[in-house]
């Protein structure tokens, strides 16, 4: 029987536990000279969720890098589970649920009465695309 390497099978136990819980995910793993990552890709999820799952992929991980010493360091290495040195859980959201958290601002903000109907007419308003992009980031954040 083939054995697969140990960023797959960290990549295929996410996947899995995933898909158990109807997460949808694009997970990929990638090895290259002294080390392995594997990357989970999340879209429109709530913050809550996002956190319960870097919390698990956490034990996939078997160690962190420390910037202030330049050191990786083996901090949670596991004999029971296949392990990669880095794993980073990406969250983003789709052009329709920036939308809609545009929506809820102009909705319940006095100071967007004024403003376009639309996040991308707003981006483009002059002095306000860092504004309104980081009011839309935190009620997406919760």
């Amino acid at each position: 029987m083939k054995r697969i390497s140990d960023h797959a099978a960290v990549a295929k136990a996410i996947r899995n536990e995933l898909k158990k819980h109807g997460i949808p995910a694009r997970v990929t793993a990638k090895s290259y000279s002294m080390g392995e990552s594997v990357n989970v890709y999340l879209t429109d999820l709530p913050p809550w969720t996002v956190k319960e799952i870097k919390s698990y992929c956490s034990q996939y991980e078997y160690g962190h890098f420390d910037g202030m010493i330049d050191l990786y360091e083996y901090s949670n290495r596991r004999d029971d589970i296949p392990q990669v040195k880095f794993l980073f859980v990406n969250s983003d959201f789709s052009d329709d649920m920036r939308e809609k958290a545009y929506a809820f601002l102009r909705a319940t903000m006095h100071a967007y009465k004024d403003f376009p109907a639309d996040y991308q007419s707003a981006q483009n308003m002059h002095g306000c695309r860092d504004w309104v992009s980081t009011e839309v980031w935190q009620v997406l954040n919760g």
